[in-house]
């Protein structure tokens, strides 16, 4: 017995048109005047008609019982799905002639002429596969799994050509599960290997060249960040993770050691009373290691700093103009007075500086006829 899911449909289809073909042929055979003349009038075309459908209807059964056990085989449907895949993918433009409508959801729908012509192609492939035996059908489909193969090798190629490693390992291997080991396939992998190794190899000699730059200036973060980069290019390479994770490693040793020697040294200067020194470690402690624990510290202390750094300086500048008048060299004085001025518009010591340089100005204008 026959497991299509057609076959049983079929077979009740027929029953009922041969039941209805004997009724007619029982009424056709009665006396005429038993029977309303417009009934025996339509009856032999009736009859006609259903000897045709039991015609079509054996037909189809025969086509069907032709077809099963073909169908059922698995390299059959495997070539049916393979053969429907590449012609839907055929640019085809044939003229159609006629219109052909086509019932779906109450609603007649009208083929393009490429979806015709699909069509088409696709009944004619059928029909050739079911004239096939089984070492012509296993060729077909060796022949139609070489040329996805050499499709898929020829993308793979592409993706070479242009550095996407990652979509080429994927695309290497979903092929092989689809279609297969081939000579095809291996040759594009042992392409694909030897591109990715030699690659590789480049970026890891320009990635420690680039990084050996940036160290040079102290760039950490700048040098992680270009690591990374490359490792995203790369996710497959062992050598260029490992030297991004070294990196990674030795930016938090230097961070660590940097935050804890500008510390000590911010605390030596505040301990001396040498706040510009103390406030110039704490800017280069936080531009440095700005998430560090000591960074955090320095920050909720930096106002008090950079108040006692600025005092120390307006009194610097101060002590300085004062050893310029001293020593007669008005000049040198007036400009150290008009940039504490300027630094520190505010502050007590710039009203004193106002008052020096008009001072100096006068004792420099007279600096010459003294000299004379």
């Amino acid at each position: 017995m026959s497991n299509h899911p057609l076959t049983r449909p079929l077979q009740l289809c027929s029953g009922v048109v041969l039941l209805l073909a004997v009724f007619l042929a029982m009424v056709i055979g009665l006396d005429r005047g038993q029977l309303p003349p417009q009934v025996m009038a339509k009856a032999v075309p009736a009859a006609l008609c259903l000897l045709a459908g039991v015609a079509a209807c054996a037909i189809i059964l025969a086509l069907s019982g032709l077809l099963e056990p073909r169908a059922e085989d698995p390299a059959v449907r495997k070539v049916l799905g393979e053969i429907r895949d590449q012609l839907s993918r055929l640019p085809l433009s044939l003229p159609v002639s006629g219109t052909l409508s086509i019932p779906i959801n109450g609603q007649a729908i009208t083929p393009s002429p490429v979806d015709a012509a699909r069509i088409v192609q696709v009944l004619d492939e059928i029909r050739d596969i079911s004239l096939m035996n089984e070492s012509q059908r296993q060729h077909r489909l060796e022949s139609l799994m070489s040329l996805r193969r050499q499709s898929a090798a020829a993308a793979i190629d592409l993706m070479i050509q242009e550095s996407r490693w990652t979509d080429a390992n994927a695309t290497l291997q979903q092929a092989l599960t689809v279609f297969g080991q081939g000579a095809e396939l291996d040759a594009i992998g042992t392409k694909l290997a030897e591109s990715a190794a030699a690659a590789d190899r480049n970026a890891l000699a320009d990635l420690q060249r680039n990084v050996t730059d940036l160290l040079a200036r102290e760039y950490w973060e700048q040098a992680v960040a270009h690591a990374d980069a490359v490792q995203t290019q790369f996710p497959d390479s062992d050598t260029i993770r490992q030297f991004a994770q070294k990196l990674r490693a030795d930016r938090a040793t230097y961070i660590e050691l940097t935050a804890n020697q500008l510390y000590d040294q911010i605390k030596q200067g505040i301990e001396q009373r040498s706040w510009r020194q103390a406030m110039k470690m704490a800017q280069r402690l936080l531009a440095k290691c700005p998430g560090h624990p000591r960074a955090k510290t320095v920050e909720a202390q930096i106002a008090i700093l950079g108040e006692n750094a600025d005092i120390e300086q307006r009194n610097a500048m101060e002590i300085r103009i004062r050893e310029f008048a001293k020593a007669n060299r008005f000049g040198e004085a007036i400009e150290v007075a008009e940039e504490l001025v300027n630094a520190y518009p505010l502050s007590k010591q710039a009203q004193i500086a106002n008052q020096l340089i008009t001072r100096l100005r006068e004792r420099l204008a007279e600096e010459p006829a003294q000299t004379v």
